[in-house]
């Protein structure tokens, strides 16, 4: 209709180009409406779009809609447009309003929760970031409170956060101008993990990470805190920073030596060290290990914001005042009903979803707790794009998880998933400007960059590129449960199980509703779990040395880090 349209009395191109805009947006809004109601559609009502699912369909509202949203449709629109808005011209805000709708849309992109708790919403200010480092300056008291109260403010404005206590000497050594001796970095664990746990926001607590070098004369401390009390440090994940040397003394059963600013407090042997953290690990999945010297050797921005420690859930590693928001591309939402992948509707989605995530630094940017995780996001634009849905689109396609035949797919799916990302952050630099501390020259030296196609490498040299990290696996725990899908790269957990979630009693979290779930993929495909196909197989059935395998191969195509659970 709007082109058809002339505009005699306006006095130039420009006045004529917005006449034009306006008429558009409302020939939209009349298409959009009928009778003055929303015209959602009648499939997207919450009881029709997941039918039994009343898991689903609970977390959805508890976690996600907006006091005032009935439907899922409602919350994809409000993403769509609050992320539009932050284009330059009318035009362009109703143009990605309607590609960002058409990825939204039955959660083909699921954005992290924090995005669809707060995207579009002017009724509260939440970052919609998931991701914070906060670092421990120095090695005083000082310091040590101020990291408690920015993490705080973090957890306050919905964000979780990492932080690294290396910096903190070790327990008995002396504290010079008292006489009194340090109580070692483990002696404030508990202190961030009751400071996480008592700042709730709309119901919801923060989440930490504590981590601790492998070299650092207190880590058996560190290893064992939560196996004596289970009420010690209840409230963060920890894990221990392996370093290169650690590995190979662990490899040739080596002396080690735990240091700290230089001087060797203790030798132990490597792989007695390795056993206990092994040992710990089993009885209680405490604690992670984080491969850190890979990390940063493969880290885009380790010239210019070097990493400090990473965010509760190890997949986003990041420098003091790092910050990062999460999406995911929901694979299953890609596979036909013949069991082909659709590659070029994939290809569009990881284009349109990376300009959403690079939206999302620019619509978030006042809505950090802290100026030094602004001046990150402005400075670095570090984004998570991430994937979801990897075991249904396996079963979808008649796969087996475990199969090489599957890894092969995954290889493949991969590959276009890293290109694609990385070719549209180039293309949003040449076109909005790359993200203000590249330089070739310290970018270039990242591992993962060096391993980039030659093409790909050449562009972003000439170009730069907008976001300094692009990719990223987190865990996708709620997203995948609205999406009706696996989390992140996970095979299907259980056919059929039962499930316990948390009541919104207020954020106490001491009451549950109890849910029989069949996996939707499962149901949708078979009607029941009898008589399954042998290409269908849940977690406990998969040969752990494949998953790790598995991981190994998406690994090489992300670079950032995956949050996963392996089952034994």
């Amino acid at each position: 209709m709007a082109e058809a349209m002339e505009f005699p009395f306006a006095d130039s191109d420009g006045q004529k180009e917005q006449i034009k805009s306006l008429v558009e947006e409302k020939v939209r809004e009349i298409e959009r409406s009928e009778n003055g109601k929303s015209s959602v559609p009648e499939a997207y009502t919450i009881e029709n779009y997941y039918t039994d699912d009343a898991l689903g369909a609970d977390v959805l509202k508890n976690k996600y809609l907006a006091p005032w949203e009935k439907h899922p449709y409602e919350l994809w629109q409000r993403q769509a447009k609050a992320l539009a808005g932050v284009e330059k011209t009318k035009r362009l805000q109703s143009e990605w309003e309607e590609n960002f709708m058409s990825i939204l849309e039955d959660f083909r992109f699921t954005p992290g929760g924090r995005i669809m708790h707060g995207a579009g919403r002017e009724d509260i200010t939440t970052t919609l970031n998931n991701c914070y480092v906060v670092a421990i300056k120095n090695d005083d008291l000082k310091s040590i409170y101020r990291a408690v109260e920015e993490e705080a403010m973090t957890y306050k404005y919905g964000g979780g956060c990492g932080h690294d206590l290396s910096v903190l000497r070790p327990s008995g050594d002396d504290i010079h101008g008292t006489g009194g001796q340090s109580c070692g970095p483990t002696g404030f664990m508990n202190l961030y993990s009751e400071n996480t746990n008592t700042i709730a926001q709309h119901g919801r607590r923060g989440a930490n990470m504590q981590t601790l070098r492998v070299d650092h004369p207190d880590i058996q401390k560190f290893i064992e805190i939560k196996s004596g009390d289970v009420d010690m440090v209840k409230y963060s994940n920890i894990s221990v920073l392996l370093t290169h040397e650690f590995m190979k003394a662990v490899e040739s059963d080596s002396d080690f030596n735990l240091t700290y600013e230089g001087d060797v407090y203790k030798t132990v042997k490597a792989r007695a060290l390795w056993n206990t953290i092994i040992q710990h690990a089993h009885a209680s999945a405490e604690p992670g290990l984080i491969f850190w010297d890979t990390m940063k050797e493969y880290h885009n921005a380790e010239y210019c914001s070097p990493l400090v420690s990473t965010n509760p859930c190890a997949e986003q590693p990041l420098p003091d005042g790092g910050c990062c928001n999460l999406g995911s591309i929901n694979l299953e939402r890609f596979v036909d009903d013949s069991g082909n992948f659709m590659i070029d509707e994939f290809k569009e989605c990881v284009q349109y979803s990376t300009r959403f995530l690079d939206n999302v630094i620019d619509y978030n940017l006042d809505r950090h707790a802290l100026k030094s995780q602004q001046a990150n996001a402005k400075n670095d634009r570090r984004i998570g794009l991430g994937i979801l849905g990897l075991g249904d689109m396996l079963v979808k396609m008649g796969t087996k998880y475990d199969s090489d035949d599957a890894l092969e797919t995954i290889d493949q799916v991969m590959t276009m998933f890293r290109n694609v990302s990385y070719e549209t952050s180039t293309d949003l630099a040449r076109e909005k400007g790359g993200y203000p501390n590249f330089d070739w020259e310290g970018y270039g030296k990242s591992k993962f960059v060096k391993n980039l196609p030659k093409r790909l490498r050449d562009k972003i040299r000439e170009n730069g590129i907008r976001n300094s990290t692009v990719l990223t696996v987190p865990p996708t725990g709620s997203g995948a449960i609205v999406a009706r899908v696996t989390s992140g790269i996970e095979p299907i957990f259980a056919t059929s199980y039962m499930r316990r979630v948390k009541k919104n009693d207020g954020g106490y979290g001491k009451t549950f509703d109890e849910y029989k779930v069949y996996h939707p993929i499962i149901k949708k495909l078979f009607g029941s779990d009898d008589n399954l196909p042998d290409y269908v197989v849940t977690s406990h059935d998969i040969d752990p040395y494949f998953r790790v395998k598995l991981q190994g191969v998406i690994q090489k195509y992300i670079d950032s880090s995956i949050s996963s659970t392996v089952n034994l």
